[in-house]
């Protein structure tokens, strides 16, 4: 029968030659060997990895050996860079589960903080926020008005000018002297 030793467990191919067509294994290899650099050059061009280039190449050469007639394949250019193009997909396609899990694995793994300030911190921040309307308190009303549309109510320099009926210039001028006029009150506070 085969001179090939075998394996426990592992099924003897000699067994089921008998019963399969046989493979022309020189046009395999004429074949394989025309195309091997094209295919190893696209190969390579996209996955940077001469491991893996050398895997799909094998694969490649066992799909080959699966054919057991080779005339059947009409281009076999064509076939062959599909042939390689579906290595890559199915490559690409396994890589992508594998970082879902990774991701997935992370997203499970992560404890989520409490985002909500501390008691001390709330403390903070009201003695911060009072330190700033007593300082705003101080300036005339119509500031006091400019800052409390612009950083309150959100609306843009343009349209408070507008709102109020004076001029954009007027608007930045006053917004800066609340900043020139509340920075020195709040200095003992930290951000």
């Amino acid at each position: 029968m085969s001179s090939i030793t075998t394996c426990p467990g592992i099924p003897d191919l000699a067994e089921n030659r008998d019963n399969a067509p046989a493979v022309d294994t020189v046009q395999v290899e004429q074949l394989y060997s025309v195309y091997s650099h094209e295919l190893k050059a696209f190969l390579q061009a996209n996955t940077r990895s001469d491991e893996l280039v050398e895997v799909m190449m094998q694969d490649i050469y066992l799909k080959l050996i699966g054919i057991p007639d080779l005339s059947v394949i009409q281009n076999p250019s064509a076939y062959l860079n599909r042939l390689a193009n579906n290595l890559l997909i199915d490559h690409c396609r396994q890589q992508q589960r594998h970082r879902n899990c990774i991701i997935e694995q992370a997203a499970d793994d992560i404890d989520y903080a409490d985002l909500s300030p501390s008691p001390i911190e709330q403390i903070h921040y009201h003695q911060l926020l009072q330190a700033y309307q007593l300082a705003l308190l101080e300036l005339p009303a119509p500031v006091q008005q400019v800052v409390r549309l612009f950083h309150i109510d959100g609306l843009s320099q343009r349209d408070i000018a507008r709102k109020l009926g004076k001029s954009v210039s007027w608007v930045e001028k006053s917004i800066t002297k609340a900043l020139v006029h509340c920075r020195p009150r709040l200095d003992d506070f930290d951000y």
